[in-house]
């Protein structure tokens, strides 16, 4: 009896401290499991020094109630991003982390484990958890032992010789199935007991344990799963708005040298234009010379067209927008789509009756619609068909494509659709690049920078335009313009003085260059003026405060080093404030000087001009128009 005693105390004290080791153990590879997730997890905020991110994965630790405290560290030991169940009275993650592994100390169980990213160590997680569960259990295991000692002692003294086989079997089956959960992991393995008695009481709280930890693990698994879709999804987030900035700088930089080059072409085609405009003039000229001067401006004129869609692309035109409707526009353009399109494409157009009305330039809104139809001709060499749509919209939210970001607001919407094969992402990427070619062939003018025209016309309209397309799937524009209300024409406050008629005018001529200045010369006076030139603002200002009567109108380059045309009139009108000024660009930084040129009717003539709109602007503001008192411009 002392001997099968002894045997069973030694045989609980061990199942006891056997259990509490397994338990620990357990608990401890548990912890470690969890840390390994949850870094796994964190590796990315590490890398890119993300508190924000780092904080709310280790927020998802909440879903285990045994957690106290977490935190991570990055590379150089610093604190990264720190968490504590709140009501705890724990103290937190150490601010800086011990060595790795897991570690009893204080009543919890710490865990440090390195968070690796391909390989490389970006930092550190450290987990705490309380061993209540470890106490509840020691306490539960020590419980039934005193239960059961008294209770096998008896039997053992009674029927030691019958039962000692059915007190065995239980234990080493209770045994045999901790441990093998223990080694393979599986909280699916169940122990088959007695169905009565204390050792089912044992086994029913031991399945009940593993049923808690299955349960604890698949919460776990869930938790995993949601930061994962997160962090995918902000993933994507992110490089989609680094794409958008991407393209947005890129074509930044190309609409900088663009506007660049259009205003030097502004003047020499300006020069090319007006002189030859002079010698076409000339009674003298036989037919071959009128022929090749001829062919000049027709060259010249295409140039102008070319310097155009510069100016769109750096989105640098000087717009001259109305209410428009775009119903109106496409029904304008009807027969020339179709023969655009061409007889082997089928040509739809759906308008929307209610479309609500854009305030936008007519002409640069053709050129838009005329280059989307082109473009999807072009996608469709063997034929196919091309759909004209307008639509209104309303975003109650900004909406994300992968190429552009809509902000909210009502929209009437101009789409263009074709049925060709569709353009994989990484061509959707370079679409509005000048001269990119996205479909394989070789490029002409008009093809070329279609699609970088447009762009540039629709962001200076302040609108945006949408691709939507793939592989075999065909394309589709769609160009989003903020729809607004029909406005009541202001009141004008403008006073009219009336005109003093002159035989004879004199022009102050103000510009830098010297050969616009030729020029510009040289067609006023065979009109019948007399023309005093300046090289600059300084000069003629000068020449101005010298004799204010003398000049009844002044026509000024706006970019002009020294002093600018702008403040040129400034000045002039303190010194005679019914001066009138007319000013000649061809480009500017400023679009918003354009914007209030146009707003307050003060007389503008772009670049490049001819010798004939040159003129009949002077004669419309010095014989015609009588001078507004308008203050400086």
């Amino acid at each position: 009896m002392a001997t099968t005693a002894l045997a069973l105390l030694l045989a609980c004290a061990a199942f006891i401290g056997y259990d509490y080791g397994s338990a620990r153990r357990s608990i401890a590879r548990q912890l470690s499991a969890l840390a390994g997730v949850v870094g796994s997890q964190s590796a990315a905020a590490l890398r890119i020094d993300d508190p924000a991110t780092a904080h709310e994965i280790l927020s998802a630790v909440a879903a285990e109630p045994h957690i106290l405290n977490a935190g991570l560290y990055a590379r150089d030991g610093l604190r990264v991003a720190a968490w504590s169940r709140p009501g705890s009275s724990s103290p937190g993650s150490p601010e800086r982390p011990g060595e790795d592994g897991p570690a009893f100390a204080g009543g919890a169980l710490d865990v440090f484990l390195p968070v690796l990213r391909d390989g490389d160590r970006v930092g550190t997680i450290h987990l705490r958890s309380d061993l209540d569960e470890l106490r509840a259990r020691l306490r539960t295991n020590v419980a039934i032992v005193l239960v059961i000692l008294p209770a096998s002692c008896l039997a053992a003294f009674l029927l030691s010789s019958r039962l000692e086989g059915r007190i065995t079997g239980p234990i080493l089956e209770l045994a045999s199935a901790l441990r093998r959960v223990s080694d393979r992991k599986d909280f699916t393995i169940r122990a088959r007991g007695p169905g009565a008695g204390e050792f089912a009481v044992l086994f029913h709280g031991f399945n009940d344990m593993i049923s808690q930890i299955q349960a604890r693990d698949a919460a776990l698994g869930e938790a995993r799963d949601e930061l994962e879709r997160r962090v995918q999804e902000r993933t994507r987030e992110l490089r989609r708005k680094e794409e958008q900035l991407l393209q947005s700088q890129k074509m930044e930089a190309v609409g900088s040298l663009a506007g660049g080059l259009a205003h030097d072409f502004n003047n020499l085609l300006s020069a090319v234009l007006g002189f030859g405009e002079l010698a076409l003039a000339q009674p003298s000229l036989d037919s071959r010379t009128r022929r090749f001067l001829e062919e000049i401006q027709s060259a010249g004129q295409e140039a102008v067209s070319l310097t155009r869609q510069l100016l769109a692309i750096s989105r640098q035109q000087l717009l001259q927008p109305v209410l428009l409707d775009l119903n109106a526009l496409v029904e304008e353009l009807r027969p020339a789509l179709a023969r655009l399109a061409g007889d082997e494409i089928e040509l739809e157009i759906r308008l929307d009756g209610s479309l609500p009305r854009v305030r936008a330039d007519p002409a640069p809104m053709r050129q838009v619609l005329l280059h989307l139809v082109a473009n999807a001709r072009e996608a469709m060499p063997r034929g196919g068909r091309i759909r004209v749509e307008t639509a209104g919209e309303i975003l109650d939210e900004p909406r994300a494509w992968r190429n552009e970001t809509v902000p909210a607001g009502l929209y009437a919407r101009l789409s263009v659709a074709d049925t060709g094969p569709g353009m994989p992402p990484e061509v959707q990427a370079h679409l509005f690049e000048p001269f990119f070619n996205a479909r394989g062939r070789t490029l002409d003018r008009s093809t070329a920078l279609g699609l970088s025209t447009v762009y540039g016309i629709v962001k200076q309209s302040g609108g945006s335009i949408v691709v939507r397309s793939g592989t075999e799937e065909g394309t589709e524009f769609s160009v989003f313009l903020p729809a607004e209300e029909e406005r009541a024409p202001g009141k004008s406050t403008t006073v009219r003085i009336p005109l003093v008629p002159k035989t004879a005018s004199t022009v102050l001529l103000v510009e830098d260059e010297a050969m616009i200045r030729r020029l510009a010369g040289e067609v006023l006076r065979g009109a019948g003026f007399e023309v005093v030139e300046a090289s600059n603002g300084r000069e003629a200002l000068d020449l101005f405060v010298e004799d204010p009567e003398r000049f009844d109108v002044v026509l000024t380059d706006v970019v002009m080093p020294l002093l600018g045309g702008r403040e040129l009139a400034e000045k002039l009108a303190r010194v005679r404030p019914d001066a009138r000024v007319v000013f000649m660009s061809g480009y500017t930084d400023d679009i918003a000087l354009h914007e209030e040129f146009r707003k307050r009717r003060i007389p503008l003539i772009p670049k490049p001009f001819t010798a004939s709109a040159l003129v009949g602007r002077i004669r419309e503001v010095v014989d015609r128009i009588p001078p507004t008192r308008t203050g400086p411009p």
